[in-house]
């Protein structure tokens, strides 16, 4: 979260807990976009206001409004999540950043296809370090950082697989979080 971040956008999300560890941060703000009526029955509270419509049917008049744009276990649903990336870009205040969450092809996959099973929803997305590096820059974004979470406890047989020359360092890895701001000059923090 950046430095005094007051306003925040929570794409796909309307969970209370993220409302609430918002709040504890400091946030004064939170904006939720959910995709349909449905998900905002769902929603217990803790947001200021939540749109209910997919984000490529959002008309509001939020250029540079936000501080962070979150983006928690979504991008990797979207059938475009450049569009998505690219389409809430002007809403960021001067500073602000992108926050997202996204799942990683390594242990998750791995694991199941070790024990013989694939259940993953389509479509769904996975993405390597590279690839959601990729992803951010091809959709406006200077990346700041990528941080994986491991799998824990790792799946069995994980460990025989990273022993293996040239494997990856990001076998372990299930989730990919990345923070990004925007790389068009007019958004860049003006310190």
């Amino acid at each position: 979260m950046p430095e005094g971040a007051r306003c925040v956008l929570d794409v796909g999300g309307a969970r209370p807990e993220a409302a609430a560890a918002l709040r504890a941060a400091g946030v004064r703000e939170i904006v939720a976009i959910v995709p349909s009526a449905a998900n905002v029955e769902s929603t217990s509270g803790g947001y200021d206001r939540v749109v209910a419509a997919p984000l490529a049917d959002v008309r509001e008049p939020w250029d540079e409004f936000f501080d962070a744009i979150l983006f928690g276990g979504v991008l990797e649903r979207l059938a475009d999540p450049s569009d998505a990336l690219a389409r809430v870009r002007p809403w960021l205040r001067p500073g602000g950043r992108v926050i997202a969450s996204v799942s990683h092809a390594g242990a998750a996959v791995i694991g199941e296809l070790l024990e013989e099973r694939f259940t993953r929803p389509a479509p769904w997305r996975f993405f390597t370090r590279r690839s959601v590096a990729d992803l951010f820059e091809a959709s406006g974004y200077s990346v700041e950082s990528i941080e994986g979470i491991a799998e824990a406890p790792p799946p069995a047989g994980l460990d025989e697989l990273a022993a293996v020359a040239g494997a990856s360092a990001d076998l372990a890895v299930r989730e990919w979080v990345v923070v990004a701001r925007s790389a068009d000059g007019h958004y860049d923090d003006p310190a």
